[in-house]
């Protein structure tokens, strides 16, 4: 974990205040980052984590209402993917460059990240407008149906945020099977070993 740790150093160090950070094991991280002895500062600087979308949906349903970007106030429409996009494209540079000297293949990996970099410069108006724009679509189209359902079901925003804690604290406390789920999962043990041994 020192790497993450000396990253998250260096990114209290350039932002400041209400980082999110992105990592695969963000739900296991956040708890090595608030024993380290940065994690006095990063609770100052407010710095949580974030289980990125598409890794998210791996880990269990007591992870996700946590760290999982859905339940994240502040991160829109953002699913913290850009790094694994990035080296994904990245790839494909291995095969040029496998033989290469390291003179070439630092060339050339300079030469992609370069061209990388200037390429999202470029697409970056046109991303962010297009990003407005299907997030105004999304207010009003999903806006429309979530009042109608909220009015057909009589419940409201304040009933929402209710029900993801009831979530959590149901699922926070399940951290050990109910001894009548642990006694019948026992039996069924119990019938298979029967059944394999006549």
């Amino acid at each position: 974990m020192k790497y993450p740790l000396a990253i998250v150093n260096k990114l209290m160090d350039v932002y400041g205040l209400d980082i999110k950070v992105a990592y695969d094991i963000a739900c296991a991280f956040m708890k090595t980052l608030a024993r380290s002895s940065i994690g006095g500062r990063a609770e100052e600087l407010r710095m949580t984590g974030v289980v990125p979308a598409f890794h998210g949906h791996g880990h269990n349903r007591g992870c996700q209402v946590y760290w999982h970007p859905l339940y994240m106030d502040g991160v829109g429409k953002e699913d913290f993917e850009g790094c694994k996009r990035c080296f994904s494209e990245f790839n494909a540079l291995a095969s040029g460059t496998r033989l290469a000297s390291a003179f070439h293949r630092h060339q050339a990996i300079e030469q992609f990240f370069g061209f990388w970099s200037e390429q999202k410069h470029i697409e970056s108006g046109s991303f962010i407008l297009n990003n407005y724009k299907q997030a105004l679509k999304i207010i009003k189209n999903d806006g429309e149906i979530l009042s109608a359902l909220c009015s057909k079901l009589k419940v409201g925003p304040d009933d929402f945020e209710q029900y993801l804690q009831a979530e959590r604290d149901y699922l926070h406390s399940l951290r050990s099977e109910p001894p009548e789920v642990a006694l019948k999962m026992d039996y069924l043990k119990a019938l298979i070993w029967l059944e394999e041994a006549v």
